[in-house]
């Protein structure tokens, strides 16, 4: 991603429109759940904490809305895996579904990780079948991580998955997926860009606007009142179109 700073017009636009990327959540977060996820070995490889859910909104008629939360009790699992690793969260007894998987990608070259797939997987009693949707992107975090650091981000991230029938809404991450390249512990956190900037950016491009014209204003007041000072002193009056001015000569 571009680290530069945005520009003036994409800020306007964000001041205009709001968060034009990302889709209200169906409910209130649920709570976090922190997660040390090994392979079949036992090996640790990924650290993993965050809370999710899965807002199911299935444009077929008769489907009900509903919101599946990934709970602190889930299961978790992966293959320990480079460069792309995926884990799966799923339900430690009863029922198989929902499931969440993530994939985060490992650039061999410049030694840095995003986030590149998210999959949801929801159990549709109308088909009698599971339903999986899918989101692929080239990073879905707010910037690409040191492999030895751990992302870091309170904001929420909304995926809108492909198909159109579910998001995959999370908040509160805190991201170590390549735990065995950092020394098994959390590396220094890189934080997300907030949304905050946004606000502060239009709060000051409003005060800047409003400077501008309360200037303008007092500039063309003073300007007004210096042209009828002007006029009084050579023995004229302001000029009013609709009104007879009074004549000046002597007969």
């Amino acid at each position: 991603m571009d680290d530069s700073s945005p520009p003036v017009a994409f800020i306007l636009l964000l001041c205009t429109l709001g968060d034009i990327g990302s889709a209200a959540s169906a409910d209130t977060p649920p709570r976090p759940g922190s997660w040390e996820v090994s392979d079949n070995q036992g090996r640790v490889c990924m650290l993993l904490s965050f809370s999710a859910q899965i807002s199911v909104h299935e444009k077929t008629a008769g489907h009900e809305n509903r919101v599946l939360n990934i709970l602190p009790s889930y299961n978790s699992k992966t293959s320990c895996l480079t460069p792309y690793r995926e884990v799966i969260f799923a339900p430690s007894s009863g029922t198989s579904y929902p499931k969440l998987q993530l994939t985060f990608y490992l650039d061999p070259i410049k030694q840095v990780y995003t986030m590149a797939k998210v999959v949801a997987q929801w159990y549709d009693a109308s088909l009698d079948e599971p339903f999986t949707e899918q989101r692929i992107s080239d990073n879905f975090l707010s910037a690409s991580v040191a492999v030895e650091n751990s992302y870091y981000c309170e904001d929420e991230m909304t995926v809108d998955l492909d198909g159109g029938d579910a998001s995959v809404h999370m908040w509160n991450m805190h991201l170590q997926p390549f735990s065995d390249e950092s020394g098994g512990v959390y590396g220094p956190k890189q934080n997300c860009d907030s949304g905050a900037w946004i606000i502060a950016a239009c709060t000051l491009i409003g005060v800047g606007v409003f400077m501008v014209f309360a200037g303008m204003g007092v500039y063309v007041l003073k300007r007004r009142r210096r042209n009828d000072y002007a006029h009084l002193q050579g023995g004229g009056y302001p000029q009013h179109d609709s009104i007879a001015q009074p004549s000046t000569s002597i007969s």
